[in-house]
C-alpha cells in the first residue's frame, strides 16, 4: 500500500511537469511557431529513436547544446516519472498482458548483461547510449531487483541527466567536426540514430523467430490477436476510468461507427445465400444461456438457414433441446480466454463445416482463429456499441439479450435472400427448453430435502464466478436472518458454492440455531445443471448475484415433451449486482430501463455504486482490486424491505408435477 502511495505521488509530480512542458510548448508555438515545430520534431525523434535521436535531431535543427539539454532532460524526466509510476501501480494486473510481459522480458534480458546489479552498474547501464538501455529501462531493472521507488529514482534520474549532458557535448563536437568535412553528412548521422533502435528491434525479432518452431509461432500470432485488438483490450484495462470514458465517447460518434461497421456491411452485401450460419458465444455458462435466446429470432428472419452454436460445455443440458438450433457444439471446456483447448475445439468445428456467415461474440478470438472461414464474418462491435450508447442515453434498455435481438434485426435486410424481410416481432424474452423429466427430478430433490410441495421457498445463492460479483457474506447473513423472520417463506434453500466452495455451509452456520428453526436447507452440489434450473423454478423467490444462476432463474422454462403447466414460471427475483452493470445484465420489472425477468412475477435490482465503478469492471476476471467496493450502496435492510412490502402478498402457486 505504501508503494502505491509513493507511486501516486510520483505520478502527480510527473503530470505537473507534463503540464508545465505542455504550457511552455504551447506558448512557444504562439510566440515562435517555427521553433515550436522544431521542438515537436525533437520529441517525435525521441519516441522513434530514443535519447540519441533527440540530441541528433536538435543538432540537425541547429539548436544550441543548452537548449537541447534542457528540452531532453525535462521531457525525459517527465516521461520516466509518468510511465514508471503507472507501471508500478498497475504491474500486478498489467503483467497478464503480452506487451507488459514483453517489457518485463526485455528488462530481464538487460539484467543478464551483468550478473549482479548494484548502484554503479545501474548507473553505467543508464549512461551507455545503446538500444534497450537508458533511464526508463534502468528504473524497471532497479524495480525488479527490489529497489524502493525513492532509491530507484535517485539513481536513475541523475544518471540520465548526466548522460544527456555528456552525450550532447560529445555529439555537438562530432557534428561540428563532420560539418567541416561535409555539411550533409550530419543528416545521415541523424537518420542513422533514428533508425538504430528500429533496426535493433527488427533483427532481434528475426533472431527470435528463427529460434522458434514455425508452427508454434503461427499459433502464437493467432492467440495474440491483432495490434488493434490488443491495444483496445490492454488500454481499456490499464487505465480503466480514463480509457473507459474515452472509449464510450468515441463509440457515441456516429461517423466512427459507420467507418468501423462499413467493411462488415460490405461483406454481407456480397452474400448471395446464407445456407449455414454459426454463432460463437463467449465462454461462460451464463453467456450460453443468454446467447441461445437469439436463435428464435434468427429462425424467424432466416427460415431456410441452418443454425450452429458454439458454447460452454457445462451448459449443454440447458441448450441442447433448443428447437431453433440445428447443431449445438459444447466446445468450451474452461473459461480462460487464452485456452488452447477452446481454440482447437473451435478450429475443428470450422474445418468440419462450410459456413456462409460467422457471428463472433467471443472478444478474444481473432481473425486468425477463423482462417478457414468465409469473408462474411460479423464481430460484436455493433452489439457493444449499441449497449454502451443505450446505457449512456439513460433511457431505453441496454440489456445484452435485447440488444442482441436488435443486432440481428438490424442486419435482417442484408441477411434475407428474397428481398422480403419478415415482420420484426418484439423481443419475447429468454426461454430454456427443457424436458418434462427435469421438473420431476427437481421435485425429487426437494422431497429428499424434506421440503413439501406446498412449502413456499426462498432460494439464496451465495456463489458467483468472481469475488467482485459475489454479494458480501455479511449482507447475505442479514438477508437470510430477515427471511427467517418473515412468515412468507417456509424454507430457505441455500445454493451450493462452486467457485467459493463451502459458501453455503458457512452461511448456514452463521445463523444462530434458534433462528434457523429447521427451516434452512442446503441444495446438493452434485445435481445436474438442468435439475438446478428445475429447482429454481419451484422456488417463490431467488436472491442471487450476477452469475449463470441469475440468467437461468430469469429465463422462462418451456416443456418440450408434455403439458405446459409442468413449469411454474412464477419465480420472483432479487438481483444483487456488484462490478457488472445492472442495466446490461440484471433484471428489474419496476423501472422501465431494465429488462424484466421472463417470469410471471416481479424482479428487482439492487446495484452497488462505488465511485470507482466503470464499464471496464464488466471484465471481472481481469480485475485485481485489493479491496472489494463493488457492493457499496447496497443495504440488506433495503432488500428485506422490498421483499416484505412487494413480495409477501404474491399468491402461492402449486408445485405438483402432473402424472
Amino acid at each position: 500500500m505504501e508503494e502505491k502511495i509513493q507511486a501516486k505521488n510520483v505520478l502527480r509530480f510527473g503530470l505537473l511537469l507534463a503540464a508545465v512542458n505542455l504550457g511552455a510548448l504551447l506558448s512557444l508555438l504562439v510566440l515562435d511557431h517555427a521553433s515550436g515545430l522544431k521542438i515537436l520534431s525533437m520529441i517525435a525523434a525521441a519516441h522513434i529513436g530514443g535519447r540519441l535521436a533527440i540530441i541528433g535531431a536538435g543538432l540537425e535543427l541547429e539548436f544550441g547544446p543548452l537548449v537541447i539539454m534542457s528540452v531532453t532532460m525535462l521531457y525525459n524526466t517527465m516521461f520516466v516519472l509518468i510511465v514508471f509510476s503507472l507501471f508500478v501501480m498497475l504491474f500486478r494486473r498489467a503483467s497478464k498482458f503480452e506487451f507488459i510481459a514483453r517489457i518485463h522480458r526485455s528488462a530481464n534480458e538487460a539484467r543478464q548483461l551483468r550478473n549482479n546489479w548494484n548502484h554503479f552498474s545501474i548507473i553505467m547501464f543508464i549512461l551507455i547510449p545503446l538500444p534497450m538501455t537508458g533511464a526508463m529501462m534502468g528504473t524497471l531493472i532497479a524495480y525488479f531487483e527490489g529497489y524502493p521507488i525513492r532509491k530507484t529514482l535517485l539513481i536513475a534520474l541523475p544518471s540520465m541527466w548526466f548522460g544527456v549532458i555528456t552525450n550532447t557535448i560529445a555529439f555537438d563536437f562530432v557534428y561540428q567536426s563532420v560539418r567541416q568535412v561535409s555539411p550533409t553528412a550530419t543528416l545521415i548521422i541523424t537518420v542513422a540514430l533514428l533508425s538504430l533502435p528500429l533496426l535493433y528491434g527488427f533483427f532481434k525479432r528475426k533472431k527470435q523467430v528463427e529460434r522458434t518452431d514455425p508452427e508454434e509461432e503461427r499459433k502464437r500470432k493467432r492467440r495474440g490477436g491483432s495490434l488493434k485488438e490488443k491495444t483496445i483490450i490492454n488500454l481499456a484495462f490499464l487505465s480503466p476510468r480514463l480509457i473507459s470514458g474515452l472509449l464510450e465517447k468515441l463509440i457515441a460518434v456516429k461517423w466512427i461507427n459507420r467507418v468501423i461497421l462499413k467493411p462488415e456491411e460490405k461483406k454481407l452485401d456480397r452474400l448471395k445465400k446464407v445456407r449455414k450460419l454459426l454463432v460463437v458465444s463467449d465462454t461462460n455458462i451464463g453467456d450460453a444461456v443468454l446467447f441461445q435466446s437469439v436463435f428464435a429470432k434468427l429462425d424467424h428472419l432466416l427460415p431456410d438457414t441452418e443454425f450452429h452454436f458454439i458454447y460452454q460445455k457445462r451448459a449443454e443440458a440447458l441448450v441442447k433441446h433448443n428447437p431453433y438450433i440445428d447443431a449445438a457444439y459444447p466446445v468450451y471446456v474452461d473459461t480462460n480466454f487464452n485456452s488452447e483447448s477452446n481454440n482447437s475445439g473451435v478450429k475443428e468445428i470450422l474445418e468440419a463445416n462450410d459456413y456462409d456467415l460467422i457471428v463472433n461474440f467471443y472478444p478474444f478470438f481473432t481473425n486468425g482463429e477463423f482462417e478457414t472461414s468465409p469473408d462474411a464474418m460479423l464481430s460484436a462491435f455493433k452489439l457493444v456499441s449499441d449497449i454502451i450508447n443505450t446505457k449512456n442515453g439513460r433511457d431505453g434498455i441496454p440489456h445484452v439479450m435485447l440488444q442482441l435481438d436488435r443486432f440481428f434485426c438490424h442486419y435482417s435486410d442484408m441477411l434475407t435472400q428474397n428481398g422480403q424481410t419478415p415482420a420484426i416481432e418484439p423481443f419475447a424474452g429468454n426461454e430454456l427448453f427443457l424436458p418434462r423429466d427435469v421438473a420431476i427430478r427437481a421435485r425429487k430433490v426437494l422431497r429428499a430435502l424434506d421440503i413439501p410441495s406446498t412449502a413456499s421457498i426462498a432460494f439464496v445463492n451465495p456463489d458467483t464466478s468472481s469475488r467482485f460479483t459475489k454479494p458480501p457474506d455479511d449482507m447475505l447473513h442479514e438477508i437470510v436472518k430477515g427471511l427467517l423472520k418473515l412468515d412468507r417463506y417456509d424454507t430457505i434453500l441455500i445454493g451450493p458454492g462452486f467457485t467459493f466452495e463451502g459458501a453455503e455451509q458457512r452461511l448456514c452456520e452463521s445463523i444462530p440455531e434458534p433462528l434457523r428453526k429447521n427451516r434452512i436447507r442446503l441444495l446438493p452440489k452434485d445435481i445436474a445443471i438442468d435439475t438446478y434450473a428445475g429447482v429454481m423454478d419451484q422456488c417463490d423467490l431467488v436472491i442471487t448475484g450476477d452469475t449463470a444462476q441469475m440468467h437461468i432463474a430469469a429465463a422462462r422454462k418451456v416443456c418440450i415433451d408434455g403439458n405446459g403447466t409442468v413449469y411454474r414460471n412464477r419465480t420472483a427475483m432479487v438481483n444483487l449486482i456488484g462490478s457488472t452493470n445492472a442495466r446490461i445484465y440484471g433484471y428489474d420489472s419496476t423501472t422501465g430501463i431494465h429488462l424484466p425477468a421472463n417470469q410471471d412475477a416481479p424482479s428487482k435490482v439492487f446495484e452497488g455504486a462505488p465511485a470507482c465503478k466503470n464499464l471496464t469492471c464488466i471484465h471481472k476476471k481481469l480485475k485485481d482490486c485489493e479491496v472489494v467496493l463493488c457492493f457499496e450502496g447496497v443495504e440488506s435492510r433495503d432488500v428485506l424491505a422490498y421483499i416484505e412490502t412487494e413480495l409477501t402478498a404474491l399468491p402461492a402457486v402449486a408445485r405438483a408435477v402432473p402424472a
